[in-house]
Formats: C-alpha cells, sequence, structure tokens
C-alpha cells in the first residue's frame, strides 16, 4: 500500500485486521537507510529509532508511551519517510533511543495486515543454530592437555 506524501495523524483502526496478533519481521528504509522492521498487529504506536530521524522531522511535541515493562516514558514525536513491505509513506512516529526494531509499524489506517497479505511467522527472517550428533558427540570429548615449556630456572627465584 502506498500512503501519501503529506505527514498526518493516522486513525489507529484494527477493524480490517485479523484478531490474531501478529509480530513480523522484515526490512525496509527509514528516510531512505535500511532498517529492521517489526509489523505488530497487537501494538498502537509507530516507534522509529531516534538516530534513524533528522532534526527537522521532529514535531515539537511530546507523548507519553507505555514501555513493554509497564513504565510510561516521554518521547518526542516526528514525521518520517519509511518504505516496508505494508507501508509507504509518511507517518507520526515516537522516536526511541534503542528500540528492540529499528522501525515498528502498528495498527493504523490503510496499514497492510500482514496474515491477510499471506505473511505468516515462517516467511519472517529466522535463525535455526544446529549441532549435529558428531559435532555433539566432538564437545563431549575432553579437551587435550596443552604442551607448556619447563619453566625457566632462572626467572622466579631470587
Amino acid at each position: 500500500m502506498v500512503g501519501s506524501s503529506a505527514c498526518v495523524e493516522r486513525n489507529r483502526n484494527s477493524a480490517n485486521l485479523n484478531k490474531l496478533n501478529a509480530a513480523i519481521r522484515s526490512e525496509g528504509l527509514v528516510n531512505g537507510v535500511r532498517a529492521s522492521v517489526l509489523r505488530d498487529t497487537g501494538c498502537n504506536t509507530v516507534v522509529v529509532k531516534q538516530s534513524l530521524v533528522r532534526p527537522e522531522q521532529y514535531m515539537g511535541k511530546t507523548v507519553s508511551v507505555r514501555m513493554m515493562d509497564n513504565t510510561a516514558v516521554q518521547v518526542p514525536t516526528a514525521c518520517v519517510h519509511i518504505e516496508t513491505p505494508y507501508w509507504t509513506g509518511a507517518v507520526t512516529a515516537c522516536c526511541v533511543k534503542q528500540p528492540l526494531y529499528d522501525l515498528i509499524i502498528v495498527n493504523i489506517e490503510g496499514v497492510e495486515n500482514p496474515i491477510a497479505q499471506g505473511i505468516t511467522m515462517a516467511d519472517s527472517p529466522t535463525s535455526m543454530a544446529v549441532e549435529t550428533r558428531s559435532q555433539a558427540a566432538e564437545s563431549k570429548r575432553p579437551l587435550p592437555k596443552l604442551k607448556v615449556a619447563d619453566a625457566i630456572p632462572s626467572i622466579g627465584r631470587r
């Protein structure tokens, strides 16, 4: 979906979304810079990493955001341009110093539903670290003794 070029506060709307909450990872651009993206259908605030926001994009407003640990913090808002599989255009976002992802896209009007697009957690980039049987056997073997030279007699004696 392509958004408008003007940065407007969009109505938060989950009516067009599946009732199942989903958090899908992908990549996108924030102000032309590559960014990690989380599409979170269980959240209602767009979040962007502060280092991706240009000074002129700040709107001069702060909002109170409730964090995952249930603390409320005041953060600045900015109008940023994003390009993702779910939305392309300008959005108003809360600017956080160290978010889990560079951009978190939430339930705002016009944002594509990842489930409706057929995107699932299986499509999300993952890391599958495995250990083979031979690697497991190798890790159980005792380490070989190190060969250490004999101590030099002239060192350590006084």
